[in-house]
């Protein structure tokens, strides 16, 4: 059964800008995440520095930010430890798009609200 994540364009776009072996392992956390967000590889906690906004570990350089909203995760960025600089300046987050994850691929599809 495959997992729908509400993300951003902002996400997709950072997603796609990785390395193949880099997307691989974010999207196995992310199926990771959703399943067991208590995880304690995951490391999830809250972004003391905007309301709302919690990241978890992808691995030592990089993080996913997301936002917990009607009691499921919205993915908002993924990338390194910059993006958490760069966190700071969003005005206003969309959640535009969903990421589709299935065992071994995913795609994605553009929200319709």
């Amino acid at each position: 059964m495959p997992l729908i994540i509400p993300c951003t364009e902002r996400f997709v776009h950072a997603l796609e800008g990785l390395n193949p072996t880099e997307r691989s392992i974010v999207v196995r956390k992310i199926r990771l995440f959703v399943t067991n967000p208590y995880s304690k590889s995951l490391k999830v906690h809250r972004y003391m520095a905007l309301d709302n906004v919690w990241e978890f570990y992808v691995d030592r350089r990089m993080r996913v930010l997301f936002e917990r909203l009607e009691g499921q995760p919205h993915l908002s960025d993924v990338g390194f430890h910059a993006i958490l600089d760069k966190a700071c300046r969003y005005r206003y987050t969309l959640y535009t798009h969903a990421l589709h994850v299935e065992e071994n691929k995913y795609h994605y599809s553009t929200r319709h609200e």
